[in-house]
Protein backbone atom coordinates (compact mmCIF):
# COMPACT_ATOMS: atom_id res chain seq x y z
CA UNK A 1 0.00 0.00 0.00
CA UNK A 2 1.56 3.25 -0.87
CA UNK A 3 1.64 6.21 1.80
CA UNK A 4 -0.40 9.64 1.00
CA UNK A 5 2.43 11.55 1.10
CA UNK A 6 2.47 11.10 -3.07
CA UNK A 7 -0.43 10.23 -5.13
CA UNK A 8 -0.22 7.10 -7.02
CA UNK A 9 -0.71 9.20 -10.13
CA UNK A 10 1.94 11.58 -8.97
CA UNK A 11 4.59 8.23 -8.77
CA UNK A 12 3.59 7.12 -11.65
CA UNK A 13 4.13 9.75 -13.55
CA UNK A 14 7.62 9.91 -12.01
CA UNK A 15 8.30 6.26 -13.06
CA UNK A 16 7.11 6.90 -16.64
CA UNK A 17 9.45 10.04 -16.70
CA UNK A 18 12.70 7.80 -15.05
CA UNK A 19 11.65 4.93 -17.65
CA UNK A 20 11.82 7.12 -20.54
CA UNK A 21 15.49 7.37 -20.52
CA UNK A 22 17.94 4.76 -18.89
CA UNK A 23 20.12 6.69 -17.13
CA UNK A 24 22.17 5.45 -13.58
CA UNK A 25 24.18 8.37 -12.35
CA UNK A 26 26.36 8.35 -9.15
CA UNK A 27 27.21 10.47 -6.55
CA UNK A 28 29.56 9.23 -5.76
CA UNK A 29 37.05 11.14 -7.04
CA UNK A 30 59.05 7.76 -22.37
CA UNK A 31 60.42 7.12 -18.91
CA UNK A 32 64.21 7.83 -19.04
CA UNK A 33 66.45 5.68 -16.80
CA UNK A 34 70.25 5.10 -17.09
CA UNK A 35 71.35 2.34 -17.65
CA UNK A 36 72.42 -0.29 -14.76
CA UNK A 37 75.67 1.40 -13.21
CA UNK A 38 78.61 -0.21 -10.92
CA UNK A 39 78.15 -1.09 -7.45
CA UNK A 40 80.96 1.43 -7.21
CA UNK A 41 79.31 4.47 -8.71
CA UNK A 42 76.25 3.59 -7.25
CA UNK A 43 77.75 4.53 -3.80
CA UNK A 44 79.21 7.61 -5.16
CA UNK A 45 76.22 9.27 -6.60
CA UNK A 46 77.24 13.34 -6.24
CA UNK A 47 74.71 14.61 -8.71
CA UNK A 48 74.04 17.88 -7.32
CA UNK A 49 69.79 17.52 -8.14
CA UNK A 50 69.71 14.45 -5.79
CA UNK A 51 69.88 14.53 -2.32
CA UNK A 52 72.35 12.62 0.08
CA UNK A 53 71.44 8.97 1.33
CA UNK A 54 72.78 8.71 5.31
CA UNK A 55 76.20 6.80 6.11
CA UNK A 56 74.26 4.65 7.85
CA UNK A 57 73.25 2.55 4.60
CA UNK A 58 76.91 2.90 3.69
CA UNK A 59 77.99 -0.59 5.19
CA UNK A 60 78.85 -3.76 3.73
CA UNK A 61 75.65 -5.38 2.17
CA UNK A 62 74.83 -8.28 4.85
CA UNK A 63 75.95 -11.60 4.73
CA UNK A 64 74.07 -14.45 3.21
CA UNK A 65 72.71 -12.28 0.58
CA UNK A 66 74.78 -12.22 -2.08
CA UNK A 67 73.05 -14.70 -4.46
CA UNK A 68 69.11 -13.35 -4.21
CA UNK A 69 70.74 -10.32 -4.69
CA UNK A 70 73.13 -10.56 -7.82
CA UNK A 71 70.13 -12.29 -9.35
CA UNK A 72 67.58 -8.90 -8.57
CA UNK A 73 70.84 -7.11 -10.05
CA UNK A 74 70.60 -9.20 -13.08
CA UNK A 75 67.33 -8.78 -14.00
CA UNK A 76 67.22 -5.15 -12.71
CA UNK A 77 69.57 -4.52 -15.81
CA UNK A 78 67.56 -5.94 -18.07
CA UNK A 79 64.34 -4.60 -17.09
CA UNK A 80 65.74 -0.97 -17.17
CA UNK A 81 67.82 -1.60 -20.69
CA UNK A 82 63.69 -1.73 -22.01
CA UNK A 83 61.64 1.27 -22.67
CA UNK A 84 59.12 1.89 -19.52
CA UNK A 85 56.24 0.64 -20.03
CA UNK A 86 53.40 0.58 -16.87
CA UNK A 87 54.15 -2.93 -16.73
CA UNK A 88 57.57 -2.68 -16.81
CA UNK A 89 57.74 -0.25 -13.70
CA UNK A 90 55.63 -2.41 -11.79
CA UNK A 91 57.59 -5.07 -11.73
CA UNK A 92 60.78 -3.03 -11.53
CA UNK A 93 58.96 -1.81 -8.01
CA UNK A 94 58.34 -5.01 -7.39
CA UNK A 95 61.62 -5.87 -7.73
CA UNK A 96 63.28 -3.08 -5.80
CA UNK A 97 60.82 -4.49 -2.94
CA UNK A 98 62.49 -7.47 -2.65
CA UNK A 99 65.83 -6.00 -2.68
CA UNK A 100 65.36 -3.90 0.21
CA UNK A 101 64.67 -7.06 2.23
CA UNK A 102 68.39 -7.92 1.44
CA UNK A 103 70.02 -4.60 0.87
CA UNK A 104 68.06 -1.71 1.61
CA UNK A 105 71.15 0.81 0.89
CA UNK A 106 71.13 -0.31 -2.43
CA UNK A 107 67.54 -0.29 -3.08
CA UNK A 108 67.08 3.08 -2.06
CA UNK A 109 70.34 4.00 -3.86
CA UNK A 110 68.77 2.59 -7.29
CA UNK A 111 65.71 3.97 -6.30
CA UNK A 112 66.91 7.51 -5.80
CA UNK A 113 69.16 7.46 -8.86
CA UNK A 114 65.89 7.54 -11.43
CA UNK A 115 65.46 10.60 -13.23
CA UNK A 116 61.67 10.70 -13.49
CA UNK A 117 60.58 12.19 -10.73
CA UNK A 118 57.22 9.73 -10.92
CA UNK A 119 59.13 6.83 -10.74
CA UNK A 120 61.76 7.87 -8.36
CA UNK A 121 58.90 8.21 -5.97
CA UNK A 122 57.21 4.91 -6.89
CA UNK A 123 60.50 3.17 -6.01
CA UNK A 124 61.56 4.93 -3.06
CA UNK A 125 57.79 3.33 -1.71
CA UNK A 126 58.37 0.18 -2.95
CA UNK A 127 62.06 0.54 -1.34
CA UNK A 128 60.50 1.34 2.00
CA UNK A 129 57.55 -0.78 1.83
CA UNK A 130 60.14 -4.01 1.57
CA UNK A 131 62.60 -2.78 4.02
CA UNK A 132 59.37 -2.28 6.80
CA UNK A 133 58.35 -5.81 5.86
CA UNK A 134 61.94 -6.99 7.20
CA UNK A 135 63.09 -4.35 9.65
CA UNK A 136 60.97 -1.54 10.10
CA UNK A 137 62.60 0.12 13.16
CA UNK A 138 65.34 0.32 11.63
CA UNK A 139 63.20 1.62 8.06
CA UNK A 140 61.28 4.33 10.40
CA UNK A 141 64.70 5.46 12.25
CA UNK A 142 66.11 5.90 8.46
CA UNK A 143 62.87 7.47 7.48
CA UNK A 144 63.16 10.17 10.63
CA UNK A 145 66.62 11.60 9.38
CA UNK A 146 66.73 11.28 5.90
CA UNK A 147 65.60 13.75 2.85
CA UNK A 148 65.55 11.83 0.00
CA UNK A 149 62.06 11.45 0.46
CA UNK A 150 59.72 12.84 2.15
CA UNK A 151 59.22 11.58 6.08
CA UNK A 152 55.06 11.11 5.70
CA UNK A 153 55.25 8.85 3.03
CA UNK A 154 58.60 6.93 3.61
CA UNK A 155 56.74 6.17 7.42
CA UNK A 156 53.40 5.31 5.80
CA UNK A 157 54.94 3.34 2.65
CA UNK A 158 57.40 1.28 5.76
CA UNK A 159 54.38 0.46 7.83
CA UNK A 160 52.45 -0.85 4.64
CA UNK A 161 55.42 -3.27 4.69
CA UNK A 162 55.50 -3.79 8.27
CA UNK A 163 51.77 -5.02 8.89
CA UNK A 164 53.00 -8.61 7.58
CA UNK A 165 53.39 -8.70 11.44
CA UNK A 166 50.91 -6.74 12.97
CA UNK A 167 52.30 -6.62 16.57
CA UNK A 168 55.40 -5.67 15.22
CA UNK A 169 53.82 -2.70 13.09
CA UNK A 170 51.36 -1.70 16.06
CA UNK A 171 54.89 -1.34 18.84
CA UNK A 172 56.25 0.77 15.91
CA UNK A 173 53.72 2.72 15.77
CA UNK A 174 53.05 3.27 19.22
CA UNK A 175 56.97 4.22 20.13
CA UNK A 176 56.47 6.75 17.00
CA UNK A 177 53.69 8.34 18.55
CA UNK A 178 55.70 8.26 21.87
CA UNK A 179 58.55 10.06 20.91
CA UNK A 180 56.42 12.78 18.58
CA UNK A 181 53.05 12.97 20.15
CA UNK A 182 52.05 16.11 17.89
CA UNK A 183 51.69 13.63 14.92
CA UNK A 184 50.05 10.99 16.53
CA UNK A 185 46.97 11.23 14.67
CA UNK A 186 48.93 10.44 11.41
CA UNK A 187 50.89 7.71 12.40
CA UNK A 188 48.08 5.48 14.03
CA UNK A 189 46.02 6.42 11.14
CA UNK A 190 49.32 5.02 8.82
CA UNK A 191 48.88 1.89 10.76
CA UNK A 192 45.18 1.42 10.50
CA UNK A 193 44.88 2.33 6.66
CA UNK A 194 47.87 -0.11 5.71
CA UNK A 195 46.17 -2.84 8.20
CA UNK A 196 42.69 -2.38 6.07
CA UNK A 197 44.79 -2.25 2.94
CA UNK A 198 45.89 -5.97 4.08
CA UNK A 199 42.56 -7.22 4.60
CA UNK A 200 43.12 -7.00 8.76
CA UNK A 201 40.33 -5.27 9.16
CA UNK A 202 39.71 -6.25 12.78
CA UNK A 203 42.98 -5.74 14.01
CA UNK A 204 42.96 -2.19 12.73
CA UNK A 205 39.21 -1.86 14.57
CA UNK A 206 40.81 -3.00 17.56
CA UNK A 207 43.99 -0.73 17.26
CA UNK A 208 41.36 2.58 16.39
CA UNK A 209 38.90 1.17 19.88
CA UNK A 210 42.17 1.10 21.93
CA UNK A 211 43.97 4.17 20.81
CA UNK A 212 44.50 7.57 22.59
CA UNK A 213 41.01 9.58 23.12
CA UNK A 214 41.56 12.54 20.97
CA UNK A 215 42.75 10.53 18.04
CA UNK A 216 39.73 7.81 18.53
CA UNK A 217 36.89 9.01 16.29
CA UNK A 218 39.29 9.80 13.61
CA UNK A 219 40.80 6.48 13.53
CA UNK A 220 37.69 4.70 14.32
CA UNK A 221 35.80 6.39 10.81
CA UNK A 222 39.35 5.27 8.73
CA UNK A 223 39.14 1.29 10.28
CA UNK A 224 35.15 1.44 9.84
CA UNK A 225 34.23 3.12 7.33
CA UNK A 226 37.52 0.99 4.83
CA UNK A 227 35.88 -1.90 6.45
CA UNK A 228 32.64 -1.40 5.78
CA UNK A 229 33.07 -1.48 1.75
CA UNK A 230 34.18 -4.80 1.66
CA UNK A 231 32.91 -7.22 4.65
CA UNK A 232 29.88 -4.52 5.96
CA UNK A 233 27.79 -6.74 7.67
CA UNK A 234 30.66 -7.58 9.51
CA UNK A 235 31.86 -4.31 10.56
CA UNK A 236 28.46 -4.09 12.61
CA UNK A 237 28.56 -7.03 14.28
CA UNK A 238 32.06 -5.88 15.26
CA UNK A 239 30.56 -1.94 16.45
CA UNK A 240 28.16 -3.64 18.31
CA UNK A 241 30.24 -5.62 20.33
CA UNK A 242 32.21 -1.97 21.89
CA UNK A 243 31.08 -1.23 25.45
CA UNK A 244 31.23 2.29 25.35
CA UNK A 245 28.28 3.93 23.69
CA UNK A 246 30.01 6.77 22.34
CA UNK A 247 32.89 4.83 20.60
CA UNK A 248 30.01 2.05 19.52
CA UNK A 249 27.83 5.21 17.80
CA UNK A 250 31.26 6.46 15.97
CA UNK A 251 31.57 3.05 14.80
CA UNK A 252 28.36 2.75 13.73
CA UNK A 253 28.69 5.85 11.70
CA UNK A 254 31.72 5.20 10.13
CA UNK A 255 30.01 1.71 8.84
CA UNK A 256 27.29 4.07 7.29
CA UNK A 257 30.13 6.43 5.79
CA UNK A 258 31.58 3.06 4.16
CA UNK A 259 28.58 0.97 3.12
CA UNK A 260 25.90 3.68 1.73
CA UNK A 261 28.11 4.58 -1.36
CA UNK A 262 28.53 1.47 -2.60
CA UNK A 263 25.29 -0.78 -1.29
CA UNK A 264 22.66 2.05 -0.44
CA UNK A 265 19.91 -0.10 -0.34
CA UNK A 266 21.04 -2.84 0.86
CA UNK A 267 22.39 -1.01 3.72
CA UNK A 268 18.68 0.80 4.11
CA UNK A 269 17.38 -2.88 4.80
CA UNK A 270 20.14 -4.24 7.32
CA UNK A 271 19.64 -1.17 9.21
CA UNK A 272 15.62 -0.96 9.74
CA UNK A 273 15.79 -3.94 11.28
CA UNK A 274 19.62 -4.18 13.08
CA UNK A 275 20.98 -0.64 13.97
CA UNK A 276 19.69 0.74 17.09
CA UNK A 277 17.03 3.46 16.95
CA UNK A 278 18.96 6.06 17.51
CA UNK A 279 21.13 5.19 14.78
CA UNK A 280 18.48 4.21 12.13
CA UNK A 281 17.55 7.62 10.78
CA UNK A 282 21.01 9.19 9.86
CA UNK A 283 22.04 5.54 8.50
CA UNK A 284 18.58 5.33 6.35
CA UNK A 285 18.97 9.20 5.63
CA UNK A 286 22.66 8.59 3.97
CA UNK A 287 21.59 5.82 2.19
CA UNK A 288 18.64 6.89 0.88
CA UNK A 289 20.50 10.06 -0.61
CA UNK A 290 23.06 7.70 -2.46
CA UNK A 291 20.16 5.38 -3.90
CA UNK A 292 18.05 8.28 -5.06
CA UNK A 293 21.39 9.47 -6.76
CA UNK A 294 22.19 6.14 -8.76
CA UNK A 295 18.54 5.14 -9.11
CA UNK A 296 15.82 7.62 -8.57
CA UNK A 297 12.94 6.06 -9.98
CA UNK A 298 13.25 2.80 -7.57
CA UNK A 299 14.13 4.84 -4.61
CA UNK A 300 10.66 7.10 -5.39
CA UNK A 301 9.00 3.62 -5.39
CA UNK A 302 10.47 2.39 -2.26
CA UNK A 303 9.74 5.60 -0.18
CA UNK A 304 6.39 5.95 -1.15
CA UNK A 305 6.00 2.12 -0.14
CA UNK A 306 8.16 2.66 3.40
CA UNK A 307 7.02 5.87 5.12
CA UNK A 308 10.79 7.03 6.67
CA UNK A 309 9.40 10.38 7.47
CA UNK A 310 12.40 12.86 7.75
CA UNK A 311 14.82 10.29 7.06
CA UNK A 312 13.81 10.40 3.60
CA UNK A 313 14.17 13.98 3.15
CA UNK A 314 17.72 13.79 1.50
CA UNK A 315 16.66 11.36 -1.12
CA UNK A 316 13.79 13.10 -1.98
CA UNK A 317 15.58 16.27 -2.95
CA UNK A 318 18.17 13.99 -4.53
CA UNK A 319 14.94 12.68 -6.54
CA UNK A 320 13.49 16.23 -6.98
CA UNK A 321 16.74 17.73 -8.34
CA UNK A 322 17.61 14.81 -10.61
CA UNK A 323 17.94 15.40 -14.37
CA UNK A 324 15.16 13.79 -15.88
CA UNK A 325 12.41 14.76 -13.39
CA UNK A 326 13.28 18.58 -14.12
CA UNK A 327 11.73 18.30 -17.56
CA UNK A 328 8.59 17.73 -15.48
CA UNK A 329 9.02 20.77 -13.04
CA UNK A 330 5.78 20.56 -11.31
CA UNK A 331 6.48 17.16 -10.27
CA UNK A 332 9.89 17.98 -8.93
CA UNK A 333 7.96 20.93 -7.21
CA UNK A 334 5.87 18.22 -5.48
CA UNK A 335 8.77 15.81 -4.68
CA UNK A 336 10.57 18.91 -2.58
CA UNK A 337 7.30 20.03 -1.18
CA UNK A 338 6.85 17.00 0.51
CA UNK A 339 10.41 17.40 2.62
CA UNK A 340 10.20 17.71 5.99
CA UNK A 341 13.35 19.67 7.09
CA UNK A 342 12.35 23.60 6.14
CA UNK A 343 15.66 24.71 5.12
CA UNK A 344 16.28 21.61 2.94
CA UNK A 345 12.82 22.24 1.73
CA UNK A 346 13.42 25.51 0.47
CA UNK A 347 16.90 24.98 -0.65
CA UNK A 348 15.18 22.29 -2.54
CA UNK A 349 12.07 24.38 -4.43
CA UNK A 350 14.51 27.33 -4.90
CA UNK A 351 17.00 25.03 -7.31
CA UNK A 352 13.82 23.42 -8.64
CA UNK A 353 11.94 27.28 -10.03
CA UNK A 354 15.84 28.12 -11.20
CA UNK A 355 15.74 25.02 -13.87
CA UNK A 356 12.16 25.70 -13.93
CA UNK A 357 12.46 29.22 -14.78
CA UNK A 358 15.04 28.04 -17.56
CA UNK A 359 12.13 25.60 -19.61
CA UNK A 360 9.31 27.52 -18.54
CA UNK A 361 9.16 30.69 -17.80
CA UNK A 362 5.29 31.46 -17.41
CA UNK A 363 4.92 28.15 -15.44
CA UNK A 364 7.65 28.76 -13.11
CA UNK A 365 6.11 32.53 -12.61
CA UNK A 366 2.88 30.95 -11.97
CA UNK A 367 4.11 28.40 -9.38
CA UNK A 368 5.50 31.28 -7.80
CA UNK A 369 2.21 33.13 -6.91
CA UNK A 370 0.10 30.58 -6.44
CA UNK A 371 1.57 28.18 -4.71
CA UNK A 372 0.68 27.89 -1.11
CA UNK A 373 3.94 25.99 -0.50
CA UNK A 374 6.10 29.03 -0.16
CA UNK A 375 6.03 31.28 2.41
CA UNK A 376 5.17 35.42 1.84
CA UNK A 377 9.09 35.82 2.31
CA UNK A 378 9.98 33.15 0.49
CA UNK A 379 7.64 34.24 -2.29
CA UNK A 380 9.69 37.62 -2.57
CA UNK A 381 12.61 36.03 -2.68
CA UNK A 382 11.29 33.79 -5.57
CA UNK A 383 10.62 36.72 -7.40
CA UNK A 384 13.22 38.81 -6.95
CA UNK A 385 14.87 34.97 -8.69
CA UNK A 386 12.24 36.19 -11.41
CA UNK A 387 13.06 39.25 -12.03
CA UNK A 388 16.78 38.95 -12.30
CA UNK A 389 15.69 36.06 -15.46
CA UNK A 390 13.88 39.05 -17.29
CA UNK A 391 17.06 41.50 -17.12
CA UNK A 392 19.21 42.46 -19.64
Amino acid sequence: MFSQRWSTFSLLSLVLVFASAAFYGGRITVTTRPAAASAARQNNLQSSKQRTISSKLAGPIPSGVGSGNENLEVRWAELSARPGTPAGENELAGMIEKMAGLDPRRAIALAAAQTNLRLRASLLRAALKGWGATNPEAAAEWAQSETVMDRAQALNALLQGAVQDPGRAANLATALIQKDSERAMEYGSDLISALAESGQFDRAADYAVNGAGDCRDDWLLTAYSRWAEFQPQTAVASAMQIADPGLRDAALNAVTVGWAPTDPKGMMDFARNNFPPEQQNSALSSAIGFWADSDPAAAAVWINQNDLGAASDTGVAEIALSPRIAEKPELAAGWAESIYNPQLRLDTLAAVVQKWIAVDFSGAENYVENSPALAPEDRLAFRARLKTHLEP
